[in-house]
């Protein structure tokens, strides 16, 4: 196996991308190159880079510091899921307005990029009966699994659950993402392997859910 570099790597994303698109995709990462130590961390906060908070950051800000290096990803693309029970127990919503007679459940990290939100989004959250405010997407996905109610999740969340129906409902948000590392980071053998890594796991060509356009789709996974 070709090893570049060995040692640690941190890479900080946020509770979506890491936990439910990279993550699952690690295994084949740490086979290729097994001597690369690398740290997830889930966090909505921003690193500073700089003062080696962390190595590599996958971030919805664009980064604006001219040391660093900002490459855009793609856009994550922001729909609504219920289960088929929860349906057919309580209806479908046809229009964001319709939402008031239901149980939503939203993450609160869902404040970037407010002019990338639907028309209306903002109207209907103030008719929204939010039953479930929370900073976990492990939390909504699993309330929602439940028949919990209506969440607001990336569209790539219903690839890895099936049970999701994602409603005839035009897309709430269409969120811009970059990676953002440092010239030092590069320059290391382990970085640009985890750089590389990123880049062809969230590469729109393959992974469609990151397209400027939503693509929908009921696979039940999506391509390694």
């Amino acid at each position: 196996t070709d090893m570049p570099d060995t040692g640690p790597v941190h890479l900080v994303t946020g509770d979506g991308i890491g936990p439910y698109w990279l993550a699952p995709r690690l295994p084949a990462f740490q086979t290729a190159y097994p001597g690369i130590k690398l740290t997830l961390t889930v966090s909505e906060a921003t690193p500073d880079l700089l003062n080696n908070e962390a190595d590599i950051a996958i971030q919805f800000e664009r980064p604006n510091r001219s040391e660093l290096i900002g490459r855009r990803m793609g856009v994550v693309h922001y729909l609504c899921f219920a289960t088929k029970p929860y349906l057919e127990r309580h209806g479908h919503p046809q229009t964001l307005m319709d939402f008031h007679g239901h149980r939503c459940l939203l993450h609160e990290s869902y404040v970037n990029q407010p002019e990338r939100w639907a028309n209306g989004i903002f109207l209907a959250r103030q008719l929204m009966s939010f039953s479930l405010v929370t900073n976990s997407a492990s939390a909504m996905i699993a309330t929602c699994l439940e028949g919990g109610g209506i969440a607001i999740l990336p569209s790539y969340v219903g690839a890895s659950y099936p049970q999701l129906v994602p409603l005839d409902l035009p897309e709430v948000a269409s969120i811009q993402f970059w990676m953002t590392y440092t010239e030092r980071t590069r320059r290391l053998g382990r970085g640009q392997a985890v750089i590389d890594w990123l880049k062809s796991s969230l590469d729109p060509s393959d992974a469609h859910w990151f397209r400027e356009t939503l693509i929908r789709t009921n696979v039940a996974h999506p391509p390694a």
